[in-house]
Formats: C-alpha cells, structure tokens, sequence
C-alpha cells in the first residue's frame, strides 16, 4: 500500500497531526426506581456503534478546524490509510 501523506494545516503549516472526533450513536442509559434517578453511563447498542453525522477535523499545532471538503477527505484519507496499516 502507498503511503498517504498528511496535508498540511492551511492556517499555520503543521503537518504533524489532526486530531479527529467522530460522533457515534450510543445509548446514554439510566435506571428509575423508588430512589431516584441513576445514571448507568453510555452504553454500546447490540448492533455496535454507528457513525452519525461529520466527524470534526482541527489541525493539532494549532486547533484551526479543517472546514474546505478537500482538505477534510485527504485528513481522513490519510486516517484511513495508517489505521489499515497498523
């Protein structure tokens, strides 16, 4: 496989890293019973987490988030290709 080179930040010119938040679809569960309300936590649905929505993208030297589509799909593309490689 060929390497993918991370794209550099527009704003300050780091290509060391981007940092990469993706919302899921979970379950944030609580119990009610005759004592109140008890938060159990989130918890992972039977069929496994789901992708929801974009993922935010922002360059770690400098927090500027990765807004132009280009540059967000060569981020990911680049996650893409080192999570698949390791």
């Amino acid at each position: 496989m060929t390497a993918v080179a991370l794209p550099a930040c527009p704003d300050c010119g780091s290509a060391e890293g981007w940092i990469i938040d993706s919302p899921v679809v979970a379950i944030d569960r609580v119990t009610v019973d005759a004592t109140g309300v008890h938060e159990v936590g989130l918890v992972q649905p039977e069929d496994g987490l789901e992708p929801h929505g974009h993922p935010v993208i922002w360059c770690a030297a400098c927090e500027t988030i990765a807004v132009g589509e280009d540059l967000r799909d060569a981020v990911l593309d680049a996650a893409t290709a080192r999570a698949t490689t390791h």
